[in-house]
């Protein structure tokens, strides 16, 4: 017999607790002696208080930009649309992989140079950049080059129709790439009131420009409108980091700065 919805998702869920139990349970067994020793609290509720805001809507505008234009799609174009704008989007976001997977590496170590002196976390900022455009750009040429041939031997050739708007997705995730950390080292050093301020632009901008695009375009309109957002977002957020740290986040010097002089 076939499972039900219902089931299936009732055996995930029971699978997910008995392996979260059992790690709990390995991981309490495996601390070392230092761990476990209790140590001198040392936290700043007033800081928090006023970060947990910001951070929380970041996060929650972050998502409303990710999926507005599977939203819109869906009322102005048809159901195709919205499955091929999906899969399309889902494969420009591999070119961050590396951005996801280096920044969670890097972050302790923006706040402990940040606290050192500039110099060592512009060091660690161009590291970081040069190794997060470096895992980009290779797949972004391969989509540059043969999206038509990824999308119809991946998922099949009605998905053809999709390789202009993943084209134009990739070259906004490599724009992103491109510039670096910059909400994560901006949340990071105590500046996520920026972050906020600027991903509720880009929430507008991309809503905006999503309306019209879509309407008249359809998935390259949605294409059109995500990177144009995205671009617009980093490109003040690079902006503003400049400004508020001094920091150039891009993994290439495009002059050189005074102090090198």
């Amino acid at each position: 017999a076939i499972a039900r919805p219902q089931t299936a998702m009732a055996f995930y869920v029971a699978a997910a607790l008995v392996a979260f139990v059992a790690g709990a349970i390995m991981l309490r067994r495996a601390r070392p002696e230092g761990v476990k020793q209790t140590a001198e609290r040392r936290t700043e509720p007033a800081y928090w208080r006023r970060a947990v805001l910001p951070l929380a809507m970041i996060t929650g505008l972050q998502l409303v930009n990710s999926q507005i234009h599977i939203l819109l799609l869906g009322v102005f174009q048809t159901d195709e649309d919205v499955g091929i704008f999906r899969v399309v989007t889902q494969i420009s976001v591999l070119l961050i992989f590396g951005f996801y997977a280096l920044t969670q590496v890097f972050q302790p170590y923006y706040v402990r140079a940040y606290k050192q002196d500039k110099a060592s976390l512009q060091k660690l900022v161009t590291l970081s950049s040069r190794a997060i455009f470096a895992l980009a750009l290779p797949p972004a040429m391969l989509i540059f080059l043969f999206p038509k041939v990824i999308l119809s031997g991946i998922f099949g050739p009605e998905f053809i129709a999709g390789a202009m708007a993943l084209v134009i997705l990739s070259a906004g995730q490599l724009v992103n790439a491109f510039t670096g950390a910059l909400g994560p080292l901006l949340n990071m050093t105590g500046h996520e009131s920026i972050t906020y301020y600027w991903v509720k632009w880009a929430a507008v901008v991309n809503i905006c420009l999503g309306i019209p695009l879509i309407y008249l375009l359809g998935i390259n309109g949605a294409a059109i409108a995500a990177t144009a957002s995205l671009v617009f977002y980093n490109f003040v957020l690079w902006l503003s980091v400049k400004s508020a740290l001094s920091i150039d986040t891009l993994p290439v010097t495009l002059s050189r700065r005074k102090s090198d002089q």
